[in-house]
C-alpha cells in the first residue's frame, strides 16, 4: 500500500470529526464530498489504509525466463527458434516480446525483472472458484500460502466453488445443505449472501434442479425492444 496524502488524510479526518458529532452516515458524505460506501469504511478505520499500489499485468514470459537464459548460454540465439521452443513447453505469449528480450540479451542490456505485485481482489476471486485455471506460479504460490497460514480461507474457497458448481448444476450438494453452511461459516458476507437467495428459495430451487429455463421469453423481448427501436428510429 501507498501511504496516503495530505488530502486524503484531511478528507479521513473530516469524516471521523462529523461521525464523532453524531451526524447520520448519509449527511456526512453529503457534507465532506465522497460515497457512502467510504463513510461506511472511514467508520470502521482508526487511520486512513493509504492507496493501493497500481497492479502492473504479468507478462507470459515471466514463468519462462529461466528456460529462456538457460537455452541463450547453450548457444540457442536466435529468436524464432527460442520462441518455438518456449511454445512447445507451453508459452502461450507472442513472438515479439520473445524477439525484444533476445535483443537485450544479444545487446548486453541489463534484464531487470518485473516487480510482482498481489492481483486485484477480481481476480484472485476468480483463482479462488478455479485453480486449475491459474497460469500464474505466483498466484497459485500466493494461494497455497493463504491456505497454510488462514485456514478459513481455503472453508471460504470450498464454499465458494461447491456454490459455483451448484448454480452449474455439476454437483450433488443439495441447495439447502449449501445454504446451511453459509449460514454457520461465520463470515457476513457469506451469511448475507444466504439470507438473500432463502427470501426467493422456491424459485432458486427449481432453477438450480429443472431443467427449464425463461431464456426463450426473455429472447423474444429483447428481440421485440430490437424491432420497436427500428420503428420508432
Amino acid at each position: 500500500m501507498c501511504p496516503p496524502t495530505a488530502r486524503q488524510v484531511a478528507r479521513f479526518e473530516a469524516v471521523k470529526h462529523q461521525l464523532q458529532q453524531g451526524l447520520s452516515v448519509k449527511k456526512v458524505a453529503r457534507e465532506v464530498g465522497v460515497a457512502k460506501g467510504t463513510v461506511e469504511k472511514y467508520k470502521r478505520l482508526t487511520q486512513h489504509p493509504g492507496t493501493a499500489r497500481p497492479w502492473s499485468r504479468p507478462r507470459e514470459l515471466d514463468a519462462f525466463l529461466d528456460r529462456l537464459r538457460a537455452k541463450w548460454s547453450a548457444g540457442t540465439q536466435n529468436a524464432s527458434t527460442l520462441y518455438q521452443a518456449l511454445r512447445a513447453q507451453g508459452y502461450a505469449g507472442g513472438y515479439t516480446v520473445v524477439r525484444e528480450f533476445c535483443r537485450q540479451l544479444r545487446m548486453g542490456m541489463p534484464i531487470r525483472p518485473r516487480r510482482w505485485v498481489c492481483p486485484s481482489p477480481r481476480t484472485l476471486s476468480w483463482a479462488l472458484l478455479n485453480r486449475k485455471a491459474i497460469r500464474s506460479p505466483q498466484v497459485a504460490t500466493l494461494l497455497d500460502h493463504c491456505d497454510a497460514q488462514h485456514p478459513e480461507l481455503a472453508r471460504v474457497g470450498q464454499l465458494l466453488t461447491d456454490g459455483w458448481n451448484i448454480f452449474n448444476q455439476t454437483s450433488i450438494v443439495p441447495l439447502k445443505t449449501w445454504l446451511t453452511a453459509l449460514t454457520t461459516s461465520d463470515v457476513k458476507e457469506l451469511q448475507a449472501f444466504a439470507v438473500g437467495i432463502d427470501r426467493d428459495y422456491d424459485a432458486i430451487r427449481e432453477a438450480v434442479e429443472t431443467s427449464f429455463s425463461n431464456g426463450q421469453v426473455e429472447g423474444q423481448v429483447n428481440r421485440l425492444k430490437t424491432l420497436k427501436r427500428g420503428m420508432y428510429g
